[in-house]
Protein backbone atom coordinates (compact mmCIF):
# COMPACT_ATOMS: atom_id res chain seq x y z
CA UNK A 1 0.00 0.00 0.00
CA UNK A 2 1.90 3.11 -1.17
CA UNK A 3 -0.02 5.32 1.25
CA UNK A 4 2.20 3.97 4.00
CA UNK A 5 5.32 5.25 2.25
CA UNK A 6 3.72 8.58 1.35
CA UNK A 7 2.77 9.06 4.99
CA UNK A 8 6.21 8.14 6.35
CA UNK A 9 6.95 10.07 9.50
CA UNK A 10 3.33 11.12 9.95
CA UNK A 11 2.79 8.45 12.59
CA UNK A 12 5.02 6.25 14.75
CA UNK A 13 6.30 3.20 12.92
CA UNK A 14 6.65 -0.33 14.21
CA UNK A 15 9.91 -2.27 14.41
CA UNK A 16 10.76 -5.96 14.21
CA UNK A 17 13.86 -8.05 13.73
CA UNK A 18 12.27 -10.54 11.33
CA UNK A 19 8.78 -10.32 9.87
CA UNK A 20 6.74 -12.37 7.43
CA UNK A 21 4.04 -10.63 5.40
CA UNK A 22 1.16 -12.25 3.55
CA UNK A 23 -0.34 -9.74 1.15
CA UNK A 24 -2.77 -10.05 -1.72
CA UNK A 25 -4.93 -7.87 -3.93
CA UNK A 26 -7.89 -9.92 -2.78
CA UNK A 27 -9.51 -9.95 0.63
CA UNK A 28 -8.33 -12.70 2.93
CA UNK A 29 -11.76 -12.42 4.53
CA UNK A 30 -13.01 -14.65 1.72
CA UNK A 31 -12.67 -18.39 2.34
CA UNK A 32 -11.18 -19.30 -1.06
CA UNK A 33 -8.67 -16.48 -1.04
CA UNK A 34 -7.60 -17.18 2.51
CA UNK A 35 -7.03 -20.88 1.88
CA UNK A 36 -5.11 -20.53 -1.36
CA UNK A 37 -3.43 -17.16 -0.99
CA UNK A 38 -3.00 -17.13 2.76
CA UNK A 39 -3.00 -20.49 4.53
CA UNK A 40 -0.97 -22.29 1.86
CA UNK A 41 1.67 -19.56 2.04
CA UNK A 42 1.78 -19.60 5.82
CA UNK A 43 2.38 -23.34 5.66
CA UNK A 44 5.09 -22.76 3.05
CA UNK A 45 6.90 -20.49 5.52
CA UNK A 46 6.59 -23.13 8.22
CA UNK A 47 7.75 -25.94 5.94
CA UNK A 48 10.86 -23.85 5.25
CA UNK A 49 11.49 -23.57 9.00
CA UNK A 50 10.91 -19.83 9.03
CA UNK A 51 7.87 -19.36 11.25
CA UNK A 52 9.77 -19.95 14.48
CA UNK A 53 12.47 -17.53 13.34
CA UNK A 54 10.01 -14.73 12.63
CA UNK A 55 8.82 -12.32 15.29
CA UNK A 56 5.39 -12.62 13.73
CA UNK A 57 3.49 -12.98 10.46
CA UNK A 58 1.37 -10.03 9.36
CA UNK A 59 -1.69 -10.85 7.29
CA UNK A 60 -2.92 -7.93 5.20
CA UNK A 61 -6.65 -8.16 4.65
CA UNK A 62 -9.68 -6.05 3.92
CA UNK A 63 -12.39 -5.92 6.50
CA UNK A 64 -12.87 -8.22 9.42
CA UNK A 65 -10.89 -11.48 9.42
CA UNK A 66 -12.95 -14.65 9.14
CA UNK A 67 -13.27 -17.31 11.80
CA UNK A 68 -11.73 -19.79 9.37
CA UNK A 69 -8.45 -17.87 9.47
CA UNK A 70 -7.61 -18.66 13.09
CA UNK A 71 -9.24 -22.10 12.99
CA UNK A 72 -7.27 -23.23 9.94
CA UNK A 73 -3.96 -21.85 11.23
CA UNK A 74 -4.45 -23.80 14.42
CA UNK A 75 -5.42 -26.93 12.47
CA UNK A 76 -2.17 -26.93 10.45
CA UNK A 77 -0.02 -26.30 13.52
CA UNK A 78 0.72 -22.58 13.21
CA UNK A 79 -0.08 -20.80 16.50
CA UNK A 80 -2.67 -18.07 15.76
CA UNK A 81 -0.85 -15.97 18.36
CA UNK A 82 2.10 -15.83 15.97
CA UNK A 83 -0.10 -14.03 13.43
CA UNK A 84 -1.42 -10.48 13.47
CA UNK A 85 -4.05 -9.21 11.06
CA UNK A 86 -3.94 -5.68 9.64
CA UNK A 87 -6.59 -3.99 7.52
CA UNK A 88 -5.19 -0.45 7.48
CA UNK A 89 -1.94 1.05 6.21
CA UNK A 90 1.04 0.73 8.55
CA UNK A 91 4.75 1.53 8.62
CA UNK A 92 7.31 -1.13 9.52
CA UNK A 93 11.06 -1.01 9.98
CA UNK A 94 12.54 -4.51 9.93
CA UNK A 95 15.94 -6.12 9.61
CA UNK A 96 14.56 -9.06 7.64
CA UNK A 97 11.36 -9.19 5.59
CA UNK A 98 10.01 -12.51 4.26
CA UNK A 99 7.43 -12.51 1.45
CA UNK A 100 6.24 -15.88 0.08
CA UNK A 101 5.75 -15.72 -3.67
CA UNK A 102 2.22 -16.17 -4.92
CA UNK A 103 1.92 -19.06 -7.33
CA UNK A 104 -0.40 -18.01 -10.17
CA UNK A 105 -2.05 -21.40 -10.52
CA UNK A 106 -5.17 -20.11 -8.75
CA UNK A 107 -5.72 -16.45 -7.87
CA UNK A 108 -2.84 -15.08 -9.92
CA UNK A 109 -4.14 -15.93 -13.37
CA UNK A 110 -2.58 -14.24 -16.38
CA UNK A 111 -4.84 -11.42 -17.55
CA UNK A 112 -4.46 -10.99 -21.30
CA UNK A 113 -5.41 -7.32 -20.98
CA UNK A 114 -2.19 -6.63 -19.06
CA UNK A 115 0.88 -5.18 -20.80
CA UNK A 116 2.86 -7.89 -22.60
CA UNK A 117 5.96 -7.26 -20.48
CA UNK A 118 4.02 -8.01 -17.31
CA UNK A 119 2.39 -11.08 -18.85
CA UNK A 120 5.85 -12.44 -19.61
CA UNK A 121 6.86 -12.09 -15.97
CA UNK A 122 3.69 -13.81 -14.78
CA UNK A 123 4.14 -16.56 -17.37
CA UNK A 124 7.65 -17.24 -16.07
CA UNK A 125 6.27 -17.36 -12.55
CA UNK A 126 3.67 -19.89 -13.68
CA UNK A 127 6.24 -22.68 -13.51
CA UNK A 128 5.89 -22.43 -9.73
CA UNK A 129 2.68 -24.14 -8.65
CA UNK A 130 0.84 -24.70 -5.40
CA UNK A 131 1.21 -28.51 -5.59
CA UNK A 132 3.83 -28.78 -2.83
CA UNK A 133 1.88 -26.39 -0.59
CA UNK A 134 -1.34 -28.35 -1.15
CA UNK A 135 0.43 -31.61 -0.30
CA UNK A 136 1.83 -30.05 2.90
CA UNK A 137 -1.56 -28.76 4.04
CA UNK A 138 -3.22 -32.10 3.32
CA UNK A 139 -0.52 -33.90 5.31
CA UNK A 140 -0.92 -31.54 8.26
CA UNK A 141 -4.69 -31.99 8.22
CA UNK A 142 -4.33 -35.76 8.11
CA UNK A 143 -6.07 -36.23 4.77
CA UNK A 144 -3.20 -37.22 2.49
CA UNK A 145 -3.54 -40.33 0.41
CA UNK A 146 -6.77 -42.27 0.39
CA UNK A 147 -6.68 -43.59 3.95
CA UNK A 148 -9.79 -41.65 4.98
CA UNK A 149 -11.74 -42.07 1.78
CA UNK A 150 -15.45 -42.18 2.36
CA UNK A 151 -18.54 -42.45 0.27
CA UNK A 152 -20.38 -39.23 1.03
CA UNK A 153 -22.01 -37.42 -1.87
CA UNK A 154 -22.32 -33.72 -1.17
CA UNK A 155 -24.32 -30.97 -2.79
CA UNK A 156 -22.62 -27.69 -1.84
CA UNK A 157 -25.31 -25.03 -1.48
CA UNK A 158 -24.82 -21.26 -1.69
CA UNK A 159 -28.26 -20.52 -0.25
CA UNK A 160 -26.61 -18.28 2.36
CA UNK A 161 -24.72 -16.21 -0.24
CA UNK A 162 -25.59 -12.95 -1.98
CA UNK A 163 -25.03 -14.24 -5.53
CA UNK A 164 -24.49 -17.36 -7.65
CA UNK A 165 -27.29 -19.17 -5.84
CA UNK A 166 -29.17 -21.88 -7.74
CA UNK A 167 -32.69 -20.58 -8.35
CA UNK A 168 -34.15 -24.02 -9.02
CA UNK A 169 -32.15 -25.72 -6.27
CA UNK A 170 -35.14 -27.65 -4.92
CA UNK A 171 -35.71 -29.30 -8.31
CA UNK A 172 -32.04 -30.16 -8.62
CA UNK A 173 -31.93 -31.64 -5.12
CA UNK A 174 -35.02 -33.72 -5.80
CA UNK A 175 -33.31 -35.15 -8.89
CA UNK A 176 -29.93 -35.98 -7.34
CA UNK A 177 -31.34 -36.93 -3.95
CA UNK A 178 -32.16 -40.36 -5.38
CA UNK A 179 -28.41 -40.75 -6.05
CA UNK A 180 -27.61 -40.37 -2.37
CA UNK A 181 -26.65 -36.69 -2.20
CA UNK A 182 -26.89 -34.71 1.02
CA UNK A 183 -26.94 -30.91 1.28
CA UNK A 184 -24.14 -29.02 2.95
CA UNK A 185 -23.90 -25.24 3.48
CA UNK A 186 -20.18 -24.68 4.18
CA UNK A 187 -20.63 -21.09 5.34
CA UNK A 188 -22.54 -22.32 8.39
CA UNK A 189 -19.82 -24.79 9.46
CA UNK A 190 -16.54 -24.50 11.31
CA UNK A 191 -13.30 -25.19 9.46
CA UNK A 192 -12.98 -28.57 11.20
CA UNK A 193 -16.53 -29.53 10.20
CA UNK A 194 -15.84 -28.65 6.57
CA UNK A 195 -12.64 -30.69 6.57
CA UNK A 196 -14.47 -33.67 8.09
CA UNK A 197 -17.24 -33.54 5.49
CA UNK A 198 -15.14 -33.08 2.37
CA UNK A 199 -12.38 -35.49 3.40
CA UNK A 200 -15.06 -38.21 3.44
CA UNK A 201 -16.65 -37.24 0.11
CA UNK A 202 -16.41 -39.25 -3.08
CA UNK A 203 -18.20 -36.61 -5.18
CA UNK A 204 -19.29 -33.00 -4.73
CA UNK A 205 -21.70 -30.92 -6.81
CA UNK A 206 -22.17 -27.21 -6.42
CA UNK A 207 -22.11 -23.73 -7.92
CA UNK A 208 -18.85 -21.86 -8.37
CA UNK A 209 -17.98 -20.34 -5.02
CA UNK A 210 -15.87 -20.54 -1.89
CA UNK A 211 -17.45 -23.75 -0.59
CA UNK A 212 -15.85 -25.78 -3.37
CA UNK A 213 -12.44 -24.74 -2.05
CA UNK A 214 -12.86 -27.58 0.42
CA UNK A 215 -12.03 -29.94 -2.44
CA UNK A 216 -8.53 -29.25 -1.14
CA UNK A 217 -9.06 -32.11 1.33
CA UNK A 218 -11.02 -34.57 -0.84
CA UNK A 219 -9.60 -38.07 -1.34
CA UNK A 220 -7.81 -38.68 -4.66
CA UNK A 221 -10.02 -40.43 -7.16
CA UNK A 222 -13.10 -38.45 -6.17
CA UNK A 223 -15.08 -36.21 -8.47
CA UNK A 224 -16.43 -32.67 -8.75
CA UNK A 225 -19.21 -31.13 -10.83
CA UNK A 226 -18.99 -27.35 -10.86
CA UNK A 227 -22.03 -25.30 -11.86
CA UNK A 228 -21.04 -22.07 -13.62
CA UNK A 229 -22.89 -18.78 -13.82
CA UNK A 230 -22.68 -17.85 -17.53
CA UNK A 231 -20.82 -14.62 -16.70
CA UNK A 232 -18.32 -16.25 -14.34
CA UNK A 233 -16.63 -19.22 -15.98
CA UNK A 234 -13.24 -19.54 -14.33
CA UNK A 235 -10.75 -22.42 -14.20
CA UNK A 236 -9.75 -22.26 -10.52
CA UNK A 237 -11.54 -25.42 -9.42
CA UNK A 238 -10.52 -27.36 -12.48
CA UNK A 239 -6.90 -26.64 -11.57
CA UNK A 240 -7.53 -27.60 -7.95
CA UNK A 241 -9.14 -30.87 -9.05
CA UNK A 242 -6.07 -31.68 -11.13
CA UNK A 243 -3.74 -30.90 -8.22
CA UNK A 244 -5.69 -33.11 -5.79
CA UNK A 245 -6.39 -35.92 -8.26
CA UNK A 246 -10.12 -35.50 -8.82
CA UNK A 247 -12.21 -36.15 -11.90
CA UNK A 248 -13.78 -32.86 -12.95
CA UNK A 249 -16.72 -31.72 -15.04
CA UNK A 250 -18.42 -28.36 -15.31
CA UNK A 251 -21.83 -27.25 -16.48
CA UNK A 252 -22.66 -23.79 -17.72
CA UNK A 253 -26.04 -22.67 -16.40
CA UNK A 254 -28.63 -20.11 -17.42
CA UNK A 255 -29.95 -17.08 -15.58
CA UNK A 256 -33.31 -15.88 -14.38
CA UNK A 257 -34.20 -12.29 -15.44
CA UNK A 258 -35.63 -11.78 -11.97
CA UNK A 259 -32.31 -12.78 -10.36
CA UNK A 260 -29.50 -12.12 -12.89
CA UNK A 261 -26.73 -12.71 -10.35
CA UNK A 262 -28.03 -16.21 -9.64
CA UNK A 263 -28.25 -19.23 -11.94
CA UNK A 264 -30.73 -21.74 -13.28
CA UNK A 265 -29.48 -25.30 -13.71
CA UNK A 266 -30.59 -27.58 -16.52
CA UNK A 267 -31.52 -30.40 -14.15
CA UNK A 268 -31.42 -33.22 -16.70
CA UNK A 269 -27.98 -32.14 -17.88
CA UNK A 270 -26.73 -31.94 -14.29
CA UNK A 271 -28.02 -35.43 -13.50
CA UNK A 272 -26.38 -36.81 -16.65
CA UNK A 273 -23.05 -35.22 -15.64
CA UNK A 274 -23.33 -36.64 -12.14
CA UNK A 275 -24.04 -40.13 -13.47
CA UNK A 276 -20.99 -39.87 -15.72
CA UNK A 277 -18.80 -38.92 -12.75
CA UNK A 278 -20.22 -41.72 -10.62
CA UNK A 279 -19.53 -44.27 -13.34
CA UNK A 280 -21.28 -47.63 -13.75
CA UNK A 281 -23.56 -48.59 -10.87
Amino acid sequence: DPSAALGWGARPHETADALGVLGTRFSYSGYWHWLFEGLLHAVRLDEAGLVQQLDRIVVCTQGRPSRAMSESLDAVGIPPGKVSVRSTAFDLVVDELVLPMRAPGFGGLVDESLPSSYREVVALNAQHTHDADIAAVRRRLGVEGGARRGGRRLYVSRRDAAKRRVVNEDALLAAIGDLGFEVIVPGTLTFAEQVAAFSAAEVVVGPHGAGLANALVMPPGGAMLELHHPDEVRPYYQRLATAVGLRYQDLRCGTDPAAPRDMVVAVEDAVASVRTLLGPT
